[in-house]
């Protein structure tokens, strides 16, 4: 304002439960649009949580959300998944920070997309990861998982402050690509640190 910088008031954070459904309006109509389109991927992007409960030193997220994750609870997440499938969407990409907010929040979240049908890719810490789980998410539709591997140096692994502990978590993410290669469908390589069904 006129040059001068004005900083806000920390103030508490809504509750995600009761914010609008955001595909509605305007929104609605443009990703209509989208779906309509003849090479269009057919993926819309959604949340089921904002932030996360970690505090890696990289991450904006201990300072943008406090190392606070709060997720939409299951009554939430159906109401949009249902509008989301009336709406034609068949491909879905969740935009978490980490979809893994909690083991019954994937459970629930697979529950829906497994009554609609719905083909999705989402990010996940390794260390949620193992073969119960990927039978869930494999039955819940999700084709592809993208794990959040810092660094495979010790040194810059102990400078980001990043739980649990350097070699804890090389066998964790071990535990989770041997998981994912039990899975019935091989996954393959989506990028550097990805891995799809």
């Amino acid at each position: 304002d006129n040059g001068n910088i004005f900083e806000n008031e920390n103030r508490p954070f809504l509750d995600i439960n009761t914010l609008p459904f955001p595909y509605s309006g305007k929104a609605g109509k443009m990703s209509q649009l989208y779906l309509n389109l003849e090479n269009s991927r057919e993926g819309i992007a959604m949340e089921t949580s904002r932030g996360c409960n970690f505090s890696c030193r990289f991450c904006y997220n201990q300072f943008f959300n406090q190392s606070v994750c709060r997720a939409k609870n299951k009554d939430k997440l159906e109401q949009e998944l249902c509008q989301l499938h009336k709406m034609g969407v068949e491909d879905i990409l969740f935009v978490d920070d980490n979809l893994g907010v909690s083991r019954q929040h994937i459970k629930d979240l697979c529950d829906i997309t497994r009554i609609y049908n719905m083909k999705w890719s989402g990010g996940l810490r390794a260390d949620m990861v193992d073969k119960e789980l990927v039978s869930i998410l494999e039955n819940g539709g999700c084709k592809s998982l993208f794990f959040g591997i810092e660094s495979i140096h010790s040194v810059r692994w102990h400078q980001i402050d990043s739980p649990p502990s350097y070699h804890s978590q090389f066998h964790q993410t071990n535990i989770a690509v041997d998981s994912c290669k039990w899975s019935q469908n091989t996954p393959h390589p989506v990028n550097n640190h990805g891995l799809a069904f």
